[in-house]
């Protein structure tokens, strides 16, 4: 600091205690002890190395403080979002590149203008709803307007906005996070689009379509479920879905539950579903699970196609073929084999006339006759083949009974037929498939496992009735698809006919060859009137006048 003039620059005391005469800096070292010396210098030297280590975090803490304040310059103006600072009036004060970039204006422009000016027509009501509530709760207020660029493009966006501490009091500034949620709108309209798709397809499809809890528990079912049935949805959601159905197929429906929470793919099953009114229709069900994140089941998806009318054509049709075949087989024997039968006694009184004449054509007479003898016994077998079953309910096992002995004849293989007590089949028709699957089984089993000895056994209990044919041959090879393997196609399509299950299963204990299961229900076989038959869904209500 510069002195005045006139002035004297006043003297300061060096040291020590006022009054006493002060002795130059030399005279005082001179007066010290080395061990004094030593003593301050090392004070000294201590102090500068304090000052040095001190300067050093000055500068340590100085450049870290650069270092962070450019590292939150570089997140304020990056940012992913817009910034904007605002008086209450809405006037920008500071806003960062990206908010900039937004609302498509250069930095430098955006400050001083109002927030209101980029805001869309349709969106300044959103935008007062957003100011009051920040006026009225002070607290943070998140809303979503639409913001108009500098350019006219308008687009949606996510306001956060908060007080702040900056300005007077009662004249608070405030903080507003702006984030382009265009994405987002899209990505929820698309899902919403496509939930309404399959809401769509799920409330105007014929077929059912459910969810069900890991329990089997229902929580969805659509619209047709409920016009199919009856039933109302406060009856059906939240009961497991084995609830409604047939007590004879609940066995098939849960081993493709338990296969559906094993395997990926889809389990398919073919069974009955009661209606309200007390009835029943055929369904063919397929479960598929949906695993969580953990890969844990979460839910179980199922949806289910009427095939009731498709059962009725199936039996229909079969029926058909077979009233047929009984038709052909009735009529070889009434008209053909009686016919064959005059002819044979015809030829039979020619060669024994000519036989007493001693005529040269005796021989040849003879000869005819027996011709005649094994074409009738050849028309008989074809008409008994064509109409193997006899119409008393007894029919059915003494076919059985007939056909393993034939199948003996035939391929010379040792054939057993086990019967330990009557089995009665009403039912003709039911009898009729049955037969045929047994005779297919059979002559598959005697032509194709070289087997030592085939054995069927016919059981029946007061729910089911059972035909068993076990061989000790080769095992079952399931059918390919290049056209081979049809006889089993038929087997089982005349099995769905009637609704039995048809199974190949490996012989018990590990011994070679294959065991064939099929069974039916006592309610085929021998059934109700045609009221209960309706009931089971076995007859729809014009099968039966």
């Amino acid at each position: 600091m510069k002195r005045k003039p006139g002035t004297s620059r006043k003297r300061r005391p060096r040291g020590g205690v006022p009054g006493r005469e002060q002795r130059p800096f030399q005279s005082l070292i001179n007066h010290l002890t080395p061990g004094e010396i030593k003593r301050v210098a090392r004070e000294l030297h201590e102090r500068q190395v304090r000052l040095r280590l001190r300067n050093e975090e000055l500068r340590r803490a100085q450049a870290d403080l650069a270092r962070a304040r450019d590292q939150l310059s570089d997140l304020y103006e990056f940012a992913p979002v817009g910034y904007l600072t605002l008086d209450p009036q809405a006037t920008i004060l500071q806003a960062n590149r990206t908010a900039a970039e937004l609302l498509g204006v250069r930095r430098g422009s955006i400050v001083g203008r109002k927030l209101t000016r980029f805001i869309a027509p349709e969106g300044r009501e959103a935008l007062r709803r957003h100011q009051q509530g920040m006026s009225e709760s002070g607290a943070r207020k998140t809303s979503e307007l639409l913001l108009k660029r500098e350019d006219g493009r308008v687009f949606p966006a996510q306001v956060e906005t908060v007080r702040t501490r900056e300005g007077t009091p009662g004249n608070a500034h405030c903080r507003c996070v702006i984030s382009d949620i265009t994405a987002r709108k899209a990505a929820e309209e698309a899902a919403r689009l496509g939930e309404e798709h399959y809401r769509l397809l799920a409330d105007h499809t014929n077929d059912i379509v459910g969810l069900n809890d890991c329990e089997g528990r229902c929580l969805y079912l659509s619209p047709s479920f409920f016009r199919k049935t009856g039933w109302m949805p406060e009856e059906v959601v939240g009961v497991r879905w084995r609830a409604h159905v047939h007590p004879e197929d609940l066995t098939a429906v849960d081993r493709a539950s338990r296969a559906r929470g094993r395997a990926a793919a889809a389990s398919t099953v073919e069974h009955r579903i009661r209606c309200r009114d007390g009835t029943w229709i055929w369904v063919e069900t397929s479960f598929k699970t949906v695993r969580g994140h953990d890969g844990s089941p979460w839910r179980q998806l199922l949806w289910s196609h009427d095939i009731t009318e498709i059962k009725r054509l199936k039996l229909e049709i079969a029926d058909a073929g077979e009233r047929e075949q009984q038709r052909i087989g009735a009529e070889l024997h009434d008209d053909l084999c009686q016919r064959l039968a005059t002819l044979k006694l015809r030829a039979e009184l020619l060669a024994s006339r000519l036989e007493t004449l001693q005529a040269e054509d005796a021989p040849a007479a003879r000869q005819i006759w027996r011709q005649i003898s094994e074409a009738t016994k050849v028309a008989r077998g074809i008409a008994k083949g064509l109409s193997p079953i006899d119409e008393h309910p007894e029919g059915l096992m003494n076919a059985l009974s007939e056909m393993v002995a034939t199948v003996e004849a035939m391929h010379e293989v040792p054939c057993f037929f086990h019967c330990p007590q009557p089995v009665l089949v009403q039912n003709r028709s039911a009898a009729a498939h049955l037969f045929r699957i047994a005779q297919e089984l059979m002559n598959n089993a005697a032509r194709h496992a070289k087997p030592h000895r085939v054995d069927m056994r016919v059981l029946a209990n007061a729910g089911h009735v059972r035909i068993e044919v076990e061989n000790d041959g080769s095992g079952f090879r399931k059918p390919t698809r290049n056209g081979k393997g049809m006889g089993v196609r038929i087997m089982k399509t005349r099995a769905d006919a009637i609704g039995a299950t048809l199974q190949f299963l490996p012989r018990p204990c590990g011994k070679s060859g294959t065991l064939a299961v099929c069974e039916v229900a006592q309610s085929v076989c021998n059934p109700a009137p045609p009221a209960a038959l309706r009931r089971k869904g076995i007859l729809r209500p014009e099968q039966h006048g």
